[in-house]
């Protein structure tokens, strides 16, 4: 079994979409959490909220990176929420995080977030799970990677 990087994966499929001529805007794409939160909450300040998620509905591939490594509060499990309630069956979807579906409910509040999230986001998915020890980790222990100053 050959274990591949869960960066690699989302790049791949990333360039998979791009000479299609799809509509990958780069203010949307690498979200992280926090930033996606930002991105709701400034929305939400500017009564800005629905126009901005059609904004996230009219791109063909949305992209939220690591989610759970930054800690999630409410707030950010909102805006995540909201954004994937409005891409649901219209836009795809490429979450990448250390967590699994199934523990979702320990990174994202409240709980009926996380399993609504869930929902959503494996109903008519494809999940690929990777597996094995972190390159960069593995790298850094063994001095492969590490270029002296």
């Amino acid at each position: 079994m050959s274990v591949v990087r869960q960066g690699r994966v989302r790049a791949s499929l990333q360039r998979h979409w791009h000479p299609r001529g799809s509509r990958l805007v780069c203010e949307y794409r690498g979200l992280n959490s926090e930033s996606l939160a930002q991105t709701i909450a400034t929305a939400k300040a500017t009564d800005t909220l629905s126009s901005t998620l059609a904004k996230f509905r009219r791109l063909d591939l949305v992209i939220i990176d690591d989610l759970g490594i930054l800690p999630i509060g409410e707030n950010d499990s909102e805006a995540l929420y909201r954004v994937v309630e409005t891409c649901y069956e219209t836009t795809s979807l490429i979450v990448t995080s250390n967590f699994g579906l199934a523990s979702f409910d320990e990174i994202l509040n409240p709980r009926s977030i996380a399993a609504a999230l869930v929902d959503r986001l494996a109903h008519h998915a494809h999940l690929i799970e990777t597996t094995g020890e972190s390159i960069r980790l593995s790298q850094a222990l063994s001095g492969k990677g590490v270029m002296p100053l």
